[in-house]
């Protein structure tokens, strides 16, 4: 699951990296494979929603369809977004004290790729 979503980002950024000016259309494009690729993944439908709709305000801004670059600019929109998504702050685990016990929770994707 992870190789997909990762596949799928690295696929969007070479195309839209290589573009010289960025439409409305691109950006629309884009964020509709972004959309698709996070609800293959799992991720909550308001969560996604919430990334598509900043993404898309922020990307029709003057600053992408008038910067230098505009291809890169939009790569660092949806960097900046997933960043912001996943949580951008390091933050420590609060055990309870070497006498007594903590309960942790690990949570992880399962790849459902059969080993032989």
């Amino acid at each position: 699951m992870l190789e997909k979503i990762t596949n799928t980002f690295s696929d969007i950024v070479r195309t839209v990296s290589g573009k010289a000016t960025i439409t409305e259309k691109n950006i629309e494009d884009t964020v509709e494979q972004i959309k698709m690729a996070l609800l293959e993944a799992d991720v909550n439908l308001r969560v996604v929603r919430r990334f598509v709709n900043a993404t898309i305000e922020e990307a029709k801004g003057e600053k992408v369809l008038r910067a230098v670059d505009p291809g890169q600019q939009f790569v660092k929109i949806i960097y900046d977004r997933i960043v912001k998504l996943l949580g951008d702050e390091k933050v420590d685990l609060q055990l309870k004290g070497p006498d007594t016990q903590s309960v942790i929770l690990l949570l992880g994707l399962q790849d459902r790729k059969s080993v032989v």
